[in-house]
């Protein structure tokens, strides 16, 4: 069950795996296990964003569609390079098929892991935006954006994580600490 949450949430990031289960090791959930989490979120939202469409994570559009559920398609990206361009390949297949999809967010703080550098990242955006005709973006943490200003030319929307746990907030300073990084931002 849920906890006790407004009556409607603005999205959520969802990663399916359940206990046992690990894409490193090839082991994806079901699609009805898919559908089933998706059932329960669509009582939430009807906004999810995704990482990857490795294994089943690419079915995860077409099954949100069911419960009238938009989705920001993430792209994973390593340092694998070869892992990389089969991600992409397959994800353009993925978003050009359905159409519930919203935007792309190609790599997920590749930069920050240091698993990508910012030409190669710029590249891989530009490959994507030339396949698909949705807003496409890359999700990096508010310092790395600060630090390569010139990644803003080639997204269509700003992705920013803004994390005051991660950075070692207390509570009662985490609402301010994400509306100054948010006007640094901007």
């Amino acid at each position: 069950t849920a906890p006790d949450w407004p009556a409607s949430i603005g999205g959520f990031a969802y990663s399916p795996f359940r206990d046992n289960q690990d894409p490193q090791k090839d082991i994806y959930p079901s699609e009805e296990e898919i559908r089933q989490d998706l059932q329960l979120l669509s009582q939430q939202t009807k906004h999810i964003r995704t990482y990857s469409v490795k294994g089943t994570q690419a079915d995860i559009p077409r099954l949100a569609r069911e419960f009238n559920m938009t989705v920001a398609q993430g792209i994973w990206l390593s340092n694998i390079e070869a892992d990389n361009e089969k991600e992409i390949v397959r994800a353009i297949d993925v978003i050009n098929a359905n159409p519930n999809i919203s935007v792309v967010v190609v790599g997920n703080e590749t930069l920050y892991r240091h698993e990508v550098e910012l030409p190669r990242l710029i590249e891989y955006l530009e490959q994507v935006r030339a396949q698909v005709k949705v807003p496409v973006t890359t999700a990096e943490t508010w310092d790395v954006w600060l630090k390569y200003p010139e990644l803003a030319g080639h997204v269509d929307i700003v992705t920013a994580h803004i994390l005051p746990f991660w950075e070692k907030k207390p509570a009662s300073e985490s609402i301010e600490f994400v509306m100054t990084r948010a006007k640094e931002l901007q």
